[in-house]
């Protein structure tokens, strides 16, 4: 139900890179010198609500994520596994820029999440 409230809302589609647990062999892993290897998630409806701070010139949003979603694209279905998902995540592109992760909340209804709340800024 969640989902097809932001879908009529207009969500959008956000791109969240995560690293992978993955370990490339060789020397360049054991001395730390390689790339970590990264995976792009892209979650849809997202509603973006947009906060302009004027005084310090940064872009800050607020991303509506359902959690239906979250569980249909990484079988992800509580509230401590999602924060751990958004927490971990290395950028998440918003309307083609690519912002970090400031907060997390979910919302629940009876111990199930049903609604992430995500904040991100440049």
């Amino acid at each position: 139900m969640t989902t097809a409230l932001l879908r009529t809302l207009g969500g959008q589609t956000v791109q969240v890179r995560i690293p992978l647990n993955t370990t490339a062999p060789g020397d360049p892993a054991q001395l730390g010198i390689t790339g970590t290897p990264t995976d792009v998630v892209a979650l849809a409806p997202v509603i973006i609500r947009r906060d302009h701070n004027k005084k310090t010139d940064t872009k800050r949003h607020e991303l509506l994520i359902s959690a239906s979603t979250l569980a249909a694209l990484q079988e992800i279905t509580t509230s401590s596994d999602a924060r751990n998902f958004f927490l971990s995540a290395l950028s998440i592109t918003v309307e083609g820029v690519e912002l970090r992760v400031v907060s997390f909340e979910a919302d629940e209804f009876s111990g199930a999440p049903y609604l992430y709340r995500v904040v991100v800024q440049e």
